[in-house]
């Protein structure tokens, strides 16, 4: 059972109260605290006790939009758990991706003490170690990033984790929370983020808990979250949206500033998306992505393999990572004017690099091939780049089942596979350029057939997440193609997917005018 101690809710309050502003024109005021920061975090944070008297909650979870004072908060916490604890030699961490975002936090916490009488008298701050040492306790504040770290010795008290959505090192998180801090009576992760885009990222997982505690869905007792955000369907230009996504409206983030975005906005809607990330803490998935998913999704069906048996069809290769992902797709045209496309894909990835993926970057690489969704091949290096003669073997055999009229394929890195196909396989294949010339009408149809609900697929969550990081470029004659560079994460599905379009679209029967006007009549006078 747990209770809530208004003498403990109290106590960390207050001394927020003895703490400074660091910046801008409250530099060197008392850190009063916002209603949101005293009433949904630091009241029911520290005031919420366990029968033992000691702390319930283990973790924090906040999202909120940038220019609430997130960053200053953090900051007093770690400096809260430093000295404040009752812990045994407090080691407080300071984490994020790279070393200038766990620098940020973590210079507004010795700054915070450089402007406490109190604190610098019982401190001592080393900035070139990014360290603040309690002379008290001997406690450590330190900052630690994922460019720069080591578990070795790590035996933190409090972690203080700022925007946990860019982190891609899942080795980094683990090391820091995965039984680290079990030692400790009351441990704490502390994190504050903004939201973010990568839907198969560990911040995504922590938002996607969250809610599921703030729909009552699941029960933990150990963890607080805190989530300030629009929903879904919210009218972004209406300003109470804004103040509903953003606690601090009228404090740090003045209503004219947003306005004034929101008046760009209408006349620069691709920018939208990070607003709606940064300003309304909406997860978007790529600023500039080439579609929305959920049109992607709508356009999932029932895909029958064995109905698909000698029907024609159009493909498309690439080949693009030997180390990591490669592409087959099928496209099967309509069997009648304006009906579906349909869609085969196959994923290839050597064994190695699937290993890698699900637990360095933590992707679901080991999911995919356990459903089948991705084919591991064992390679001609132990399982450390792509079998070709794999891939090979799949296209011959659904050449075996299917009408296999041509493949189009980049010309990089395929000579072999090439040479093999037009030799023992006697299929057509039609070399695809990488530039707008060749990509631009395919892509634009693409879209077309999404937003028409006319590409059928069987829901294949590989390509999925392939069209979810496809981010596409253009140039001044209104041109588009696919951006590897620009895109997060690999679009290989994506890419193969749309040169086996170009090649279907290329061969498909035109619609006749009368389908559309009917037969004209003409009556003599």
């Amino acid at each position: 059972m747990s209770y809530f101690c208004k003498e403990a809710a109290q106590h960390a309050v207050d001394f927020f109260g003895l703490l400074r502003h660091t910046t801008g024109k409250w530099r060197g005021k008392p850190f009063q605290l916002m209603p949101w920061q005293e009433h949904d975090v630091i009241r029911p944070l520290f005031g919420t006790l366990n029968d033992a008297g000691l702390r319930q909650y283990r973790v924090c979870y906040i999202e909120i939009p940038k220019k609430n004072g997130k960053s200053e908060l953090a900051a007093g916490v770690g400096i809260y758990l430093l000295f404040m604890d009752d812990e045994g030699l407090p080691r407080i961490y300071s984490a994020a991706n790279t070393r200038d975002q766990a620098a940020i936090v973590h210079a507004y916490a010795a700054e915070m003490v450089r402007l406490s009488e109190r604190l610098r008298t019982i401190s001592r701050i080393t900035d070139s170690r990014k360290l603040i040492k309690s002379l008290e306790n001997d406690g450590e504040y330190k900052a630690v990033s994922a460019d720069a770290y080591s578990s070795e010795g790590l035996n933190p008290s409090g972690i203080v984790w700022d925007e946990l959505h860019v982190l891609r090192d899942r080795e980094f998180w683990k090391a820091l929370t995965d039984g680290s801090m079990d030692a400790r009576e009351q441990p704490l992760l502390f994190i504050i983020t903004t939201a973010g885009e990568d839907q198969t990222s560990i911040c995504y997982e922590m938002h996607e808990y969250a809610l599921d505690i703030l729909n009552g869905h699941i029960q933990d007792p150990t963890f607080l979250p805190v989530i300030y955000a629009a929903d879904k369907g919210d009218d972004w230009a209406d300003p109470a949206t804004w103040r509903k996504a953003n606690p601090a409206l009228g404090i740090t983030i003045k209503e004219e500033t947003i306005a004034a975005h929101v008046k760009k906005l209408k006349k620069r809607p691709k920018d939208l998306n990070s607003f709606l990330r940064r300003r309304l803490n909406i997860w978007v998935r790529i600023e500039s992505r080439f579609i929305d998913l959920d049109e992607w999704d709508t356009c999932r069906g029932t895909i029958r393999r064995e109905e698909l048996k000698g029907r024609k069809c159009y493909g498309g290769l690439d080949l693009a990572s030997k180390l990591d992902l490669a592409a087959f797709v099928l496209i099967f045209p309509p069997l009648i004017i304006g009906g579906p496309y349909d869609i085969l894909v196959y994923f290839f990835c050597p064994e190695r690099a699937i290993d890698e993926r699900s637990n360095k970057k933590r992707l679901p690489y080991d999911y995919w091939a356990r459903e089948g969704f991705l084919i591991p091949t064992k390679g001609h290096s132990d399982g450390k780049s792509i079998d070709y003669e794999h891939i090979f073997k799949t296209i011959r055999d659904a050449s075996k089942l299917y009408k296999l009229q041509e493949i189009a394929f980049d010309r990089w890195g395929a000579d072999w596979i090439a040479n093999k196909i037009e030799k023992d396989l006697r299929i057509p294949l039609v070399q695809f350029g990488q530039g707008f010339k060749s990509f631009s009408e395919p892509t634009k149809t693409c879209e077309e057939l999404i937003v028409g609900n006319r590409l059928r697929h069987d829901g294949n969550p590989v390509l999925r997440w392939n069209m979810d990081n496809l981010v596409t470029v253009g140039d001044t004659a209104g041109n588009i193609k696919p951006a590897r560079d620009k895109s997060k994460e690999k679009i290989d599905g994506a890419v193969a997917l749309i040169m086996a379009l170009d090649r279907a679209v290329v061969h498909e029967p035109k619609p006749s005018v009368y389908s559309k006007r009917g037969v004209l009549v003409f009556e003599a006078d």
